[in-house]
């Protein structure tokens, strides 16, 4: 009998079944390992189509009881999942096998810190959340205020996203902002000075959408690459023919699948943008 037998329909979580839940916790800890821990990216590969036939159904007349759902999530859904902790899977960096990010996810899970205030939703978790990043804007060379001058939350100096979508998205919109300041306010009226450079054939999807999502429109100009690099006198041009219609450039940084930027590939330096074009935003 599963573990999960033993939690009855529609019982929570109190001190009187804290024992049986911890159990169950346990237990569904171990199926992740295992996940973890198996040496295939995937256990089933099938079509899409079959997939979907597979995992999407009508919504039941009657709940499903917990030992069935994790029944189905363990034979029907995670041989179908990709495993990036496979020593066979080298497409991302962020396999997840770090114990202190695991854990963190859990304790984040448990304890549901709401960031949407401080005073009552997220009393402490709102200065963690400054707290990393401080650390992260000294890392990259950012100046922080001093500790007693941040009063509220425009004296933080960023906002940790949901990923790298979000990341973009909020990149492209300061840097509309910084391109045309009040128009945060005020609405897009000359979607023509938002252009976006990005390197031609691997700039991310995320970047041309998130213009689309801000209202200025799809103003990409894409610059040839060498070697997944900015081909220099490329994008020179490119500035110059643009000028005063690029809002910024986009360099990647880190990317686990392509290693492009600003820097010139022979001298390690930067090249000067001009005054007019932002700097780099993503």
């Amino acid at each position: 009998m599963s573990t999960t037998d033993a939690l009855l329909q529609g019982e929570m979580l109190t001190p009187q079944t804290a024992t049986r839940f911890a159990t169950v916790f346990k237990q569904l800890i171990d199926i992740g390992v295992r996940f973890k821990l198996r040496d295939e990216i995937y256990v089933r590969r099938w079509e899409p189509e079959r997939i979907r036939d597979h995992l999407v159904r009508d919504l039941s007349d009657e709940p499903t009881a917990l030992p069935d759902i994790v029944e189905d999530i363990l034979y029907s859904v995670l041989p179908l999942c990709k495993n990036e902790n496979s020593p066979y899977f080298l497409g991302f960096g962020d396999t997840g096998d770090d114990p202190a990010a695991l854990a963190g996810g859990l304790l984040g899970l448990f304890t549901q810190q709401n960031l949407i205030n401080q005073s009552f939703d997220a009393p402490s978790a709102t200065f963690v959340e400054i707290a990393v990043l401080r650390w992260l804007r000294q890392m990259i060379g950012y100046p922080d205020l001093p500790v007693p001058d941040v009063t509220c939350v425009w004296n933080v100096g960023g906002i940790i996203t949901s990923g790298g979508t979000a990341s973009n998205t909020v990149a492209m919109m300061l840097a509309r902002e910084n391109k045309a300041p009040g128009c945060m306010t005020s609405g897009v009226t000359d979607p023509e000075q938002f252009g976006v450079i990005l390197p031609r054939g691997i700039g991310h999807y995320s970047v041309k959408s998130a213009l689309t999502w801000i209202g200025c429109g799809s103003q990409v100009i894409e610059v040839d690459t060498t070697n997944f690099r900015y081909d220099l006198t490329a994008l020179r041009k490119a500035l110059r023919t643009n000028r005063g219609r690029v809002m910024t450039v986009v360099a990647y940084a880190g990317d686990s699948r392509y290693r492009t930027g600003l820097a010139d590939p022979r001298r390690g330096r930067r090249i000067p943008i001009g005054r007019r074009a932002a700097p780099p935003a993503a």
